[in-house]
This record gives structure tokens, sequence and C-alpha cells, in this order.
């Protein structure tokens, strides 16, 4: 037996995972971590993990109210605060709403149901937003893991946004990067996501899901909720319970949870949006909740549209909140009925106003304005005087002339209610109050207006007006008006022709800057207001105003533009703007800034020359008219090698097309690996630019091509030139498929990031010889997944090309199998007639289907029965049942272990004819060459069985057996049976000349079985979750016989065994354990225990590392067994752990308890390996503990204990430190949680015991 070779690593930092089994082997070294502990700590030296011992847990913990402990274990980590015992955390939404629901905690009852419900009506409304996309949720808990039916979901809500990456996921790696663009999209859209990632929804996390969910029917279904949060600080329930609030005064709305519960707020908010629909609203009762709930429903839906999200029952029972708000926000959103009768009622009020919106139509105030006229006229000003101010302004006064007049209290101000982010259910909320107000008569009474009062400007007229109706006339004799200028002259007032009924002009016009007071009284008594004290200025100086940097000389197709114009120096006047595009006027926005700046918007919809023109008081600013050229990159787009496939040392062209782009220059950067720029040569057309570029240097290269300043299509370009390539440095991932179902996906990982930059290529020849092209996609930069789905069953073979050069590993084989394929007569099988005790048998052809391997089952009316399946080498099976009683039998049949038969075949079993075989034959290899069989023939009767003939023949050899009959005293026959040599022989059993019941039969003969030459390897363990245990079984040298195993766990139970041969003799035995328990495996051959059995296999589905682990892999063909010792050459032998946790890879765990130069010998089948014995310098090996630094103040004594939950007590040491800290050591070997105890002079100290949490940490 030739010795294998062997690699030697030690790992103690880490868990290994199935990204560093490929790391190179670090070195067996020492070093003491505790002199390494401030250099790790600061971050200047990579520490040296290959002296550690036990694992240290140093922890941090720190506690907040409202915060879970934040727990580090780790190495060189000092303890600032200790936390109180575990705490329990909210999980909480950026709406501030709490999901508390914990999966692995007790929960009320009540908890449990609000929960569902909210699932269910979560659920609801994707689908009402999936509607016509192709995807259903069933489950919102697993439909989403994926990412394909959140990618449709947020597809509808931000439509263009984003495209499925992978259509069909089948790894978790393609379900993650589908989840990650839904997330990034999110991000980019402003859409803040609280507490929930992609690894959250992929594992199925209810409470992060519905968290997620929530957040996307706020922001998408109530309001726009992030936008809006930025300017009004008020949460989209309140604003919701506002607009109800708004819609019915009558009822004190304050939830939405009890105050729905027996459908009369829901029955009249229904008529009230579309009165009539239920009359009897009025008088509902609330004893007929459900009724009620079900009858506003139905209406809802059948006249609204507005789906049931929500059973009435659930509604009824126990009101959830987040699932009502979901449900009522389709009765107040864009284009619902609420918006859709508020603004029919709007136009009727105010039809010369033309109201289309909440949004555009309201921001001038005008609008406004003309519905408090209608309910309070003479309450405004008249609208000459309107028409100056701003919109700001004029919203300013009709809104607090509604809340003084009518008590319309705003939710926004002024400067709010203008903003375009505000959503329209603000402005809803706002108009909806006017349905329910009063009209007003307002009373005659004088005013005093106009920019006489507020400002002017030096040798032009200023004019006010007193507007007063019947008042003004009574008292118009009494009213007097006087103007006193800077230098306390009285500066001459004139009156002017009357604006309107009811009103006086009054002009004056100032000659000196400065401060004017304008008194107006009347019987000698001011007016409110009076005196006014009116600033009047020099003349405007337009000249003065401009327009700030960066200006207004570029712009982008679709790209809102803003530049800022600064008129503090203008002196007094108004800004008037104009945007004229080649097609005529563009819209714009003006928004007043603080000292006296204005922000202008508009939004080029074409590219070409526009025309901006900006005046103060009518005359132009300094440079205006302004020439903006708008340009359209999008237009741009560039082709080419240079930014695809360029090769090093080599020129690479790209080309970019600027047609269509608009005005503009054409400008490129090519930046190299290391940031530098890189020459680039251009040649330019009318229409187009050709860039080349020679790339030197390995790595990455970033192009950057702007048109007129703006980033063009795709831009900045990255691409990585291919190099001189080393094909045996790409790595095939080591879990290659081997076999494979005909129509199913298979997938395999590739690693080229040390094999230089050249194209991966895959594909797979089939049976036919057919070659199929397989799709190869790059997840991260270096790695990627080999995709292909086989159809034809057979052997494949998979080849792999890293830039045209076939790997070494390539081509590797695919066995594919087809269930479909196999063949099998079903009906006859049912249609026939069988005897019991007589032999069942048929032909399963699987010659079309693949490799693979059929077995059976079979239900009699005395329950299961054994079936056996003999393989026939040339693709065919022999399936042999006996049925052991009349009846009504089932029999399936698998094909790797997938059934092949629609349904069980039904076999319809007589009870036994007058002659039979009372010994019956077994159909397995049971009986063995040079060795007599008996065999009794009997009648049920009684009666003689005479005349009895027997003849054997082998069916390949030809060989005949030796037969001979003999007549037994009580009329029974006794046939003697044996053969020579191995075979399939046909009994031929006949009385008077013919067949007796069940003859022919089958009798297999073979070789003695010599279950001792059986040959086992060392069962494989794994250390991940899901993967199976596995046993490699060798009996080409046991002779004949059938394998056959089963396994059970101390708590599991049994569990399912699959049994596999791999090549002739050569058995793959494999089962996966469902949790942490102690396994027998039975294995037996001919009946008999093979070497070893029965297996004992400890499996821990939490791996425990051990503090010190050296892998040792195998390279021997045959099955073996690892053992392992270890001796220090001063302190003696230490224990060495052996986990086969990986076939041909075993770990060998140590925890020596001093420090020593240790020997370990590493023994295959009982020789030492080549290399063996190694020697493992572990001299500063100490016993180290975790450190929980602790000050408690004072003089006294400091005692502590350790208890694990699960491992007990564990010793604590603690330690007093110079500035009279103390340090607590404890060490642990396996995770647990923990309680620390703590004691001050005997009492115990505040927030003690102290839980350490150590279960679930890796490192």
């Amino acid at each position: 037996m030739s010795k294998p070779s062997s690699s030697i690593t030690i790992n103690v930092s880490k868990k290994r995972s199935s990204s560093e089994d490929g790391d190179d082997k670090k070195p067996l070294t020492h070093r003491d971590p505790l002199q390494q502990s401030s250099t790790s700590r600061e971050g200047s030296a990579e520490p040296d993990f290959g002296s550690l011992s036990k694992k240290r847990v140093i922890t941090k913990i720190e506690a907040r109210p409202g915060s879970e402990a934040n727990l580090d274990v780790g190495f060189d980590v000092n303890i600032t605060t200790l936390a109180s015992p575990r705490l329990d955390i909210d999980y909480k939404r950026a709406s501030g709403l709490v999901f508390d629901y914990r999966e692995d905690g007790d929960h009320s009852d009540d908890a449990k149901y609000w929960i569902e419900v909210q699932r269910k009506t979560f659920t609801n409304w994707v689908n009402n937003k999936l509607e016509g996309t192709g995807f259903f949720i069933d489950d919102i808990q697993q439909d989403f893991t994926d990412g394909r039916a959140l990618i449709a979901l947020v597809q509808q809500l931000i439509p263009g946004c984003l495209t499925i990456p992978h259509k069909k996921p089948k790894m978790r790696v393609q379900m993650m990067e589908n989840l990650s663009r839904v997330f990034s999209v999110l991000e980019a859209h402003e859409i803040k996501v609280v507490n929930v990632g992609p690894e959250d929804i992929a594992n199925g996390t209810l409470k992060l899901i519905l968290g997620l969910i929530w957040t996307l029917i706020q922001r998408f279904q109530i309001m726009n909720m992030d936008t809006t949060q930025t300017t009004i600080k008020v949460s989209p329930k309140k604003a919701l319970l506002a607009w109800v609030q708004a819609c019915l005064p009558q009822f004190k709305v304050r939830n939405f949870t009890t105050d729905w519960s027996d459908g009369i707020l829901l029955s009249n908010l229904i008529n009230y949006l579309q009165p009539g629909l239920i009359p009897n609203c009025a008088s509902l009762s609330n004893r007929d909740a459900i009724p009620n709930v079900t009858n506003a429903m139905e209406i809802a839906y059948e006249k609204f549209g507005i789906p049931k999200l929500i059973e009435p029952e659930e509604l009824c029972r126990m009101p959830e909140e987040l699932s009502i708000m979901t449900y009522m926000s389709y009765f107040c959103g864009p284009d619902s009925i609420g918006y859709q009768s508020l603004l029919e009622w709007v136009r009727k009020q105010i039809p010369a106003s033309n109201v289309t919106n909440f949004s555009s139509d309201w921001k001038d105030g005008s609008a406004l304005c003309a519905l408090i006229n209608c309910y309070a006229p003479n309450a405004l000003p008249v609208v000459g005087s309107l028409e100056s101010q701003s919109g700001v302004e004029r919203l300013q006064i009709a809104m607090d002339t509604a809340e003084k007049v009518l008590d319309i209290k705003p939710m926004l101000t002024a400067e709010q209610f203008v903003n375009p982010d505000i959503d329209r259910l603000f402005v809803m909320i706002y108009i909806t109050r006017f349905q329910h107000a009063e009209h007003v008569e307002v009373k005659d009474t004088m005013k005093v207006y106009g920019a006489g009062i507020t400002g002017g400007v030096v040798g032009d007229e200023n004019s006010f007006i007193i507007q007063g109706g019947s008042a003004l006339a009574k008292a118009n004799d009494n009213v007097t008006v006087e103007i006193v200028g800077p230098d306390s002259s009285v500066v001459m007032v004139e009156r002017g022709l009357p604006p309107a009924t009811g009103a006086s002009l009054y002009q004056y016009v100032p000659k000196t800057p400065g401060i004017y007071q304008v008194n107006v009284t009347v019987d000698g008594d001011h007016l409110p207001g009076s005196p006014y004290l009116v600033p009047c200025t020099d003349i405007p100086q337009p000249e003065k105003c401009f327009v700030l940097e960066p200006g207004v000389d570029k712009a982008q197709v679709g790209k809102w533009t803003e530049f800022t114009v600064d008129c503090s120096g203008g002196g007094p006047g108004n800004l008037s703007v104009d945007v004229q595009s080649p097609s005529g006027t563009v819209d714009h926005e003006i928004e007043p800034l603080p000292n006296n700046q204005f922000k202008i918007r508009f939004h080029p919809t074409m590219v070409g020359s526009h025309v901006v023109t900006a005046e103060w008081t009518g005359t132009p600013i300094s440079n205006s008219p302004f020439t903006c050229q708008v340009s359209n990159p999008v237009k741009c787009f560039a082709s080419g090698t240079g930014i695809s496939g360029a090769k090093l040392d080599e020129p690479v062209s790209f080309t970019v097309n600027t047609l269509g782009a608009g005005p503009g220059s054409l400008e490129a950067i090519v930046f190299g690996p290391k940031g530098e720029k890189v020459q680039l040569d251009i040649q330019q057309d009318d229409d187009k630019a050709v860039y080349t570029y020679t790339p030197e240097l390995l790595g990455s290269y970033l192009i950057d091509v702007k048109w007129d300043g703006f980033p063009i299509r795709g831009s900045p370009f990255r691409v990585k030139p291919a190099a001189a390539i080393n094909v045996s440095k790409v790595v095939i991932s080591e879990h290659l498929p081997r076999k494979a179902k005909a129509g199913e996906e298979v997938s395999f990982c590739v690693n080229v990031k040390d094999a230089g930059h050249a194209p991966l290529s895959a594909f797979t020849t089939n049976p036919s010889g057919k070659e199929e092209v397989c799709e190869v996609e790059e997840k991260e930069e270096g790695i990627y997944i080999v995709e292909f789905v086989p159809q034809e069953a057979g052997d494949h073979q998979v080849t792999v090309k890293y830039g045209g050069i076939e790997l070494t590993q390539s081509p590797f084989p695919l066995s594919v199998y087809d269930p479909d394929k196999v063949s099998v007569d079903v009906e006859s099988i049912s249609k026939s007639t069988y005897k019991a005790n007589s032999l069942v048998e048929f032909i399963i052809d699987t010659s079309a289907a693949g490799s693979g391997v059929v077995t059976a089952s079979a239900k009699g009316p005395k329950g299961f029965r054994d079936v056996q399946v003999s393989n026939l080498g040339d693709g065919s099976w022999k399936v042999m049942y006996n049925p052991d009683c009349s009846g009504m039998h089932l029999l399936d049949v698998y094909y790797n272990n997938e059934a092949i038969l629609p349904q069980p075949a039904v076999l319809n079993v007589e009870p036994p004819q007058d002659m039979l075989i009372t010994a019956p034959l077994s159909p397995i290899n049971t009986y063995v060459v040079d060795k007599q069989y008996d065999f009794l023939i009997t009648a049920p009767d009684g009666s003689t069985c005479s005349d009895i003939d027997a003849y054997a023949y082998g069916t390949k050899t030809n060989s005949l057996a030796k037969t001979m009959v003999m007549q037994n005293p009580d009329g029974s026959a006794t046939v003697l049976f044996e053969a020579r040599y191995p075979d399939d022989y046909r009994l031929e059993i006949t009385s008077s000349g013919k067949h007796i019941p069940g003859s022919p039969y089958s009798v297999l003969i073979g070789l003695p079985a010599k279950p001792d030459r059986v040959k086992c390897g060392d069962p494989v363990v794994p250390l991940e979750q899901g993967r199976p245990i596995e046993l490699t079984v060798d009996t080409t040298e046991a002779g004949s016989g059938n394998l056959t195993a089963h396994a059970s766990g101390q708590n599991s139970g049994w569990v399912a065994v699959e049994v596999e041969e791999t090549s002739p003799g050569v058995f793959y035995i494999s089962f996966v354990p469902p949790n942490s328990d102690t396994f027998t495996l039975n294995t037996f051959w001919a009946k008999e225990h093979v070497p070893g059995s029965p297996f004992t296999i400890t499996y821990n589905d939490i791996d425990i590392e051990p503090p010190f682990e050296v892998v040792f892999e195998s390279d021997a063909m045959e099955p073996g067994f690892v053992t392992a010792s270890a001796e220090g050459r001063g302190f003696g032998p230490v224990k060495v752990d052996v986990v086969h946790f990986e076939s041909g890879k075993y770990r060998l765990g140590l925890d020596p308890a001093q420090g020593d130069i240790y020997d370990m010998k590493i023994m295959w089948n009982g020789e030492e390996v080549d290399g063996s014995p190694f020697e493992l310098d572990l001299r500063h090996f100490g016993k180290m503990k975790p450190a929980l630094p602790f000050s408690p103040g004072g003089s006294g004594i400091l005692t502590a204990s350790v208890k694990g939950h699960h491992v007990g007590d564990v010793p604590v040491e603690v330690s007093r430190l110079t500035n009279g800290d103390y340090l607590l050591y404890f060490a642990h070997t396996k995770r647990d949680t923990y309680d620390l105890k703590t004691l001050w002079n005997g009492n115990e100290i505040s927030g003690s015991p102290f839980t350490i949490d150590i279960h679930h940490q890796r490192n």
C-alpha cells in the first residue's frame, strides 16, 4: 500500500469556509499574542494567529436604552462598559412604528394574530401591484427570497428602474445579486430602508420583510414620505388620519384600529365621497359590525375599484393598524375616489380657476383666494392688490384670512405649501376642510393696502388704497391721511380716482430716500396698522443684479437646471424671467431666497440654444439675456475594443458617436491602473470621434467620456486589458457536479483571479456528439459562474477554456439521467394475475435513461415488503417480488430515487395454486457455488406430488446445474440443486410435463460472500450544515453479495440512507444528519457486518474549532483510516482529535496544556505518512483566558464565578491591575451562553449576573 502525500496547515483564527479552501498554507509559527496586543489594536501590523491557544473571549459590551447590547468577540479588545443581561430589541422602521414580533421567543396570541393579519394584508397589496407582471405571491416570507418578485414589485412602483439580472436563479449567489439590485435602486431613489438587507430577504426573515413592504407602502401608497418629511415633520399615519378627520369632522376619529371595527366610520366615509351609495349610514348599528364592514368593502370594490386587502372578520375582531392604513390609502391616493371627488367639488366652486390637480395649480395662491371669496366675500383685499404680491405672500394672506374668518387651520406654512416636494395629500387635507366651512358675511371694515405703505422709490409715484365699502362712505369726510418725510417735513398727498366701489386711492412722491411715516386716522383715531413706516430708496439698479456662479451656460435635456440671481444690490424692484427654447417658451419657477436672492429652475426638453432673459423691474440685469446651450449626452454612445476587449501593449481604439447630442464639445480621459493619465490620440469628424490609446500596465483602466461636460451613456467605462495568461492558475470549484437530471440547470464556479485576464468559455458535448455553449457570467472580478441545462441522458463531457486554452481539469465527465426515458410496461403488469408465494418478475429498461440505480418498494395487505432488484448489466434491471398473501399489492419503481411510474402499479394476487414450493427461492445472491440447496414441493390438499422433474441451466454460461428429485413419504417432493459456476440459472420444475406455478425460477449463483474482505474508509463528517455524512465501501474482493445500510441517531431516530454504486464493486453510502446527534451506521455485505460496522459517528451542526488544527490531505486511491498522536518533548503526550470533514481531507485538532515542541505522528492505515512525525513549535504557548476589565471603585475584595448554560461551571481568575481595575479571566472550549456573577465584598454588583452569549460567534 502506497503512502499518501500530505499537506499540513495551522488554522486557529477563523473557521474554514468553502471560499478559503484554496488559500495558501501558512507555516507553523509561534508568537506570544500578549506581546502583540497593542500592535494589533493600533492596526499597524498584521497579528500572527499561529501561536494562539484556547480561544480568548474578550468582550466589549455597550448598552443603551432601546438598543441591543453590542457584543464583540475577538483578540486584544478592552472592555470599557459592562452591560446588564441581554436586552430584547424592537426592530423599528423609518416611520417610527415598531414590528415587535420576535420569531425566536414567546408571543402572545394577540401578537401572532396581528402579524398574520399584517402578513395577509401586505401580501394582498403586493399582488395588487403585481397585476399584469406574471408574478403572484402566495407566501410573502418565501416568495421574495430569489429576488425576482421583489424586482417586479419595485419595477411597478418605479417604472424603468431595473431589470431582473437572473430570471432563473438556482444558486444563492444569483438570488443575492437580484436582491442587492433592489436595495441599490431603493438607495438611489433615496428610499430609506432601516435594519433590513438582501440577506434578510434571502433568509425569509418575516419581520424584516414586513418592515420593507411597509416602507414601500408608506412611500408609494400613502404619500411621498422621504421628500415630504424633509420639509414637514408629519408621519404618514398622522397625514392619513388628518385626511379622514377633514372628511368626517362629525366623528372623533382617533386611530386606525378600534374606530373602524364596527364599519360605521367606513360606511360614512364612502357615502361622503359619493353621496347616496350608503343612504342608511347614519342609522347603522355597531351590533352589525361584520355586515356593515362587508357591505362597505363590497361597495368600495365595485364602485371605486378598491381591493379587499383585509377580511371583514379580521377588521372587526382585532383591527391591525398598518393593515387598515394600507387599505384606507386607496381612498385618497392619486386618481382615487377621494382625489377625484374633491377635484370635482373644487371645479364647481371656482370654475374660472380651471384647477386640474392638487399640486402646481395651488402654488401661486390665486385658486385659494378664489375659494375663500366663495365662502367669505370681502374677507380678502381686492384682486388688484393681491396681484402685486408673490405666490408665497398671496398664500400667506389667504391662509391667514381662512384661519381668522373661516376657522380653517392650515397644516403647512405658505413656504411649505409652494414647495414642489410636498405631497398632494397635505393640499387635499387643507382643501377638504373648506367643504365643511360655513359661509360668512364679512362686514365692511376699513383696511389699507398697497405699495405706498410697504415701500417706494425716490421720484416715483407711490400709492395705496383705503377700502371699506359703506363704512368708508360713512366715514369719508372724517378720514385723514398725513405723510411725514425722513426730514420731518409733511409730504403732499393727492387723492386719485377710486379703483373700485367702496375704495379710495391716495398717491404721493417721495423726494429723498429714508423712512416715511403714513398716518391714516378716522376722527383722530388711527386705523389698525397705522402709522405705517415706509422705506423709500433710490431708483432700481438692475445693472447691480447678476447671476451667481456657476451660471446658466450649460444644461441637459430632461434634467432640471437651476441658477441663482443676486438682486441684493439692485435696489427696489421685482424680478421677472423668460426662457425661450428653439421651439418656444419654456416653463420656469422662481423661488425667493433670503437677502433678495432668487433661485430659477427650468426643465429643457430639447437640444439647442435657450435664451434666458432676467429683468429687474422691467430692465435687463447685468449680462442679460443669457445663452444656455442645452445638450443631450445620452444620445452619445461609445463602442469598440478600447472599452471592451483591449490587449496589453497593443493600440486599441473606441469610437464616440455624438449625432443628436446637440451643441457641445467632446472630451475623453483614460486613467491607468495607478491613476495615471494615458496618452490618447483623437481623430474627429462632424458627428463622431475615434480615440486610440495603448495600455502598457496590467490592471483596470478607467475611461471617462463627457459631452459638454456631462458623462455620456455608460461613462465611465472600465476595461481590463488581456495579458499573458497562466491556465494552471485557473481553479474550478472542488464540488464539481458528478450527476445531473436532464432538464435541470447545472452550475459550477471558476476562479481566474491569479490566471491573468482572458475570456472564459465553456461548452458541453452530449452523448450524440453535439456541442452546446454554456452560459458564463462574471459574479465579481475574477469569479465566474458556468451554467447549462443538459437535455440528453447519458455521459456528457464539459470542456472549459480560458483564453482559448483548455484547462488541465477539462474535460470532466457528467452523468445525466432522465427518469422519463425509463421503459416499463405498467399496463401489462397491472393487468396480469399473480399467485401468492409465486415470484413476480418483470424487466425495467434504462438503456436510454442514462446512468442510475433502480429501486422498488411494495405494500400488500400485510404491510410493506422487500422488493429485490438485480442489474442485468446491459441497461436492463430485473425487479423480483414474492407476494406472501392474496389481495391487492401496490408496487412502485424508482430511478435515482425518483418515481418513474405515474402511480403505483396494482398487482392482483390470488391464492396459491394446488402445487407450490413451500420453501420459496430467494431472488438475491444468497446462493453460492458448490453448495447443495433443497426446495420442497407440496400440494395443499395432501395429494401426492407425482411425476416431478427438474432441469437447470445458466443464462450466460449455458452451464448445467446438478438437479435431483426425491419423493418424500408424505407425498411431497424435494428438488436438490447444486451449481459449479456463478450465473443466473433458470430452474424448471414440471409435474407431468407441465410447469408448476412460478416455473421456471431464477436462481442467482455467486461466489461465496467474504464480508471480512470489504474495505471501508473513514466516515466523512462535514463541518457545514446540510451536507451529508459519507462512507466509501470497496467490495471488489468480497465475493458475491448485496450491500445494505441503515442509520439511526440517539435522538433523531432513523434517517434515510442512500447507497450508490459509483463503479463496479465500489459503493458510496451517505445520509444527511438532521441535527447534532450521535449516529450508528450499520453496513452489511451479504447480510453480515462489514469490518468496522456498526460505525459510531458524532455530528455537531455548530462546528467547535480546536485551538490548533492541522489539515491533512490524502491522495491515496483506496479507502483508509487516519490516526494521529502528538507528544511534547518536555510535557509528554496530548490528545489529537481527527475529523474527516471532506473527502480525503482531515482536521487534526489538539489542545496542549503547556507550551512545548510537539512531535505529531500521522498514520494512514497504521503506517506513517511521508514526512511524519511533524514538528509543531509551540514553546510560547501560554494558558490564555478571556479578559474582562472591571473597576468597582473603593476598597474591598472582588470575587467572580462563570457558569455556562450547557457546559456548567468554568474556572475564573481575578487579577488586580496597577490602576485599580480588575481583569476577570475565564477559558471556554465550547460555544455557549455564559453567566458572569461578580461580587464586591460579598455583595453582588449592579447588573450582575452578566450574560455573555458566544454561542453564535465564529471568530
